[in-house]
């Protein structure tokens, strides 16, 4: 750490505990030579001074989790400001000797009224702290984390799954709100705002905030080794590729603040699986946490201590042992809403961070539609000038991922074609063309079928029994006898196969966009490793 001390603002909601995720680094930075580093909460102020407004309410909600949130609006503003003020005096003493991190909730949510509400002067409160503070950072973690630390508080124990739900998607979107306020309180002075999930190490926090280090953010492939994990054949694979993942980012620590994809987990809905083993409609029930076993490194997250009941989600890196709990209509909008926040997370992330690292960004083929969207915005950043550095991303692709992708990409468009009846056939004939065309089998002729020739993509279907579905709404007497629409729609298909020849790495290869390289050593070179 440097000599001059820094203050820092760190936010976020209630369930994420930012004090003890705080009191977590003070320890840490006291087990080891350098500037110690204290923090001071607004809220523990605020506590103090609303005691006798509470007291006043009565004795009915004294020393309970909500008794200040009963207090009226203005009143609030009023003992916040008294709060921070007090917070003030306090960091101004502490900064002559050591770091100041103060901590503070943006976003509060009433339930007497059921809104959410926020007691901050962001223009006075910026205007104090931007004389001497660095920047922002918003603490999250995952909502199901989040729920279980709020049990007995701002949420009662779930008392069915709907209960379950509907609170975890009032954590999205308190979580929403939690972040747009400090980034707003950030920009009042001029200085960065960074989100942060605390099962990040809390070396990199400190990383983040008391060196120069470049900050990247690392893209690595999550959904394919998930679902290859779900095979105990394919268990021990996919345990060696996630400790090859684990060691690059341990060399990219060393030289970079590395924000991980993966220290935000919550889009891991187990699916229900056909008669033929494709994935099919979503359950609640959740798979197990990246990186599929506990985290063995010093993080900031604090595990809830509140015990779950027959309604909770799972936390940390628990294994979901609830019963199989069927899809609903509540269910489809959770994962919908945590969707949402995904995309406009990775695009925060890509915006807080100097370059964006690709780990097999199509591994053995799979294309990753997130690495694709961070690397697209990425690029848009340097095309309307908001971004200079350049390139602005280094990509690791062996030639054994690239090889596969033409036919990984048939493979998955062939299934997406029979499930929306466009191609028809026997079930058991359709697999056996998928298995085909992983492996390769030259009697496929699967490389005219990849050129888009369409007379040999109807023989491929052919031999396996198959047919492609004759175009709806082409059945009018002057409309072509069903072969001929056939052929013509196949003539389509064809075409969209001809351009999985190319991937979309090319184009921002091309463009200089990104460096491009098959070898892990040479992309570890291109980061400073």
């Amino acid at each position: 750490m440097s000599v001059k001390y820094r203050l820092h603002v760190v936010a976020g909601i209630p369930g994420t505990r930012v004090r003890e995720s705080l009191k977590r680094i003070e320890q840490h930075v006291g087990e080891r030579p350098g500037a110690p580093v204290k923090w001071v909460s607004v809220e523990e102020h605020l506590d103090k001074v609303a005691e006798p407004f509470v007291r006043q309410q009565g004795a009915q909600i004294w020393g309970t989790p909500l008794a200040k949130l009963l207090l009226p609006r203005p009143l609030l503003r009023q003992l916040w400001q008294e709060a921070f003020a007090s917070v003030w005096r306090r960091v101004e003493q502490l900064l002559g000797s050591s770091h100041v991190i103060v901590t503070l909730h943006l976003c509060y949510f009433l339930h007497r009224t059921r809104e959410y509400f926020s007691p901050v002067d962001l223009k006075g409160v910026g205007k104090t702290l931007g004389q001497k503070a660095h920047a922002v950072v918003t603490l999250i973690d995952d909502i199901f984390d989040c729920h279980r630390h709020l049990y007995g508080g701002v949420c009662d124990v779930p008392e069915s799954h709907d209960q379950s739900i509907i609170d975890l998607l009032r954590i999205l979107d308190w979580r929403s709100k939690e972040n747009l306020l400090a980034d707003l309180l950030a920009r009042s002075w001029g200085r960065p705002h960074f989100v942060f999930a605390v099962k990040h190490p809390i070396d990199t926090f400190l990383d983040l905030l008391y060196t120069d280090k470049t900050r990247v953010y690392l893209s690595h492939p999550i959904s394919e080794l998930r679902r290859k994990a779900r095979s105990p054949e394919l268990v021990g694979g996919v345990r060696a590729e996630i400790q090859r993942i684990r060691d690059v980012i341990a060399r990219l620590g060393t030289r970079h603040v590395v924000f991980e994809p993966t220290s935000i987990d919550e889009l891991r809905f187990r699916r229900t699986r056909d008669a033929h083993g494709h994935e099919d409609a979503a359950l609640a029930n959740l798979d197990p946490r990246w990186p599929f076993e506990p985290e063995a490194r010093k993080v900031l997250y604090v595990s809830p201590s509140n015990p779950p009941n027959e309604f909770s989600f799972p936390i940390g890196w628990e294994q979901d042992e609830r019963e199989e709990i069927a899809e609903s209509p509540l269910l489809s909008e959770l994962r919908e809403g945590i969707s949402r926040q995904i995309n406009a997370r990775d695009h925060a992330l890509v915006e807080q961070t100097d370059m964006v690292a690709c780990y097999r960004p199509i591994y053995e083929g799979h294309v990753s539609s997130g690495v694709q969207e961070e690397l697209r915005h990425v690029k848009q950043l340097v095309q309307f000038e908001v971004r200079e550095r350049e390139p602005v991303g280094a990509v690791y692709c062996p030639n054994e991922d690239r090889e596969a992708y033409p036919f990984r990409q048939l493979q998955e468009t062939l299934l997406h074609w029979y499930r929306k009846r466009i191609i028809t056939g026997p079930p058991r004939q359709t697999d056996l063309l998928l298995q085909g065309v992983l492996q390769r089998q030259p009697e496929l002729r699967l490389q005219e079928v990849l050129s888009g020739d369409p007379q040999a993509l109807i023989v491929m279907l052919t031999r396996y029994n198959l047919a492609i579905a004759r175009a709806e709404g082409d059945e009018s007497v002057l409309s072509p006898t069903p072969q001929a629409g056939r052929h013509v729609r196949a003539t389509e298909l064809a075409a969209a196969i001809g351009r999985f020849n190319r991937n979309y790495l090319d184009e921002f290869a091309e463009e200089k966009a990104v460096q491009m390289t098959a070898s892990e050593p040479r992309f570890l070179e291109m980061l400073g490793c």
